[in-house]
């Protein structure tokens, strides 16, 4: 999800499961309280990637990114055993967009988001 040094819109994309669920969140760390390593990073999900790195973002610009309708919501499972770990929730207008969306739009919402981020390599 790093494309010539930079963070790559993929990043941002919600997928389908190995389970076949649509993803409905993309599920980040608060670095706050834990930070990414070697040791402690999630495995990639595509076979053949390789860990590099994160991307860091502040919750306030994931807040304030608008394209078009599309948006994005950072919210904290408080009864989650992980308190280290929020979800991010986008929303087209009033309707949550679950799983893979290729929509041109969303596509720019998602470089939005990637431009704002700073790459941390590990």
């Amino acid at each position: 999800m790093v494309s010539e040094g930079n963070i790559a819109p993929s990043a941002f994309f919600l997928v389908r499961l190995k389970n076949g669920n649509p993803e409905k969140e993309l599920s980040v760390w608060r670095l706050k309280l834990r930070v990414p390593n070697r040791n402690n990073a999630v495995k990639a999900r595509i076979k053949g990637d390789e860990l590099y790195g994160y991307a860091k973002l502040c919750v306030g610009d994931c807040h304030k990114t608008v394209v078009d309708e599309y948006r994005c919501k950072v919210k904290v499972n408080l009864n989650s055993p992980n308190q280290y770990h929020a979800g991010i929730y986008y929303t087209r207008g009033n309707e949550p967009v679950i799983g893979e969306c290729y929509d041109p739009v969303f596509m720019m919402f998602t470089s939005c988001l990637a431009s704002q981020s700073t790459l941390v390599v590990l």
